[in-house]
């Protein structure tokens, strides 16, 4: 006999997400850039990257976006 409390067991296992996997660069599309100094980070874009790097006192010498191979 299935009581009131064995479904509200069943219904919040049925409903409990499992963990993405997914990365968190892909998820929230993040871009991977190298400094001039050969440091690789992640950023949202160039203005964050450059943000990034005056924040770590690095030399802004230039900045190149690196693509990925998904």
């Amino acid at each position: 006999m299935v009581t009131h409390m064995n479904m509200m067991e069943v219904k919040r296992k049925n409903s409990m997400s499992k963990k993405n996997k997914s990365p968190f660069h892909i998820k929230h599309n993040y871009k991977r850039f190298k400094s001039v100094n050969g440091y690789k980070f992640w950023a949202r874009d160039i203005r964050d990257a450059r943000d990034y790097c005056n924040l770590m006192n690095w030399v802004l010498g230039g900045l190149d976006e690196k693509k990925e191979n998904v």
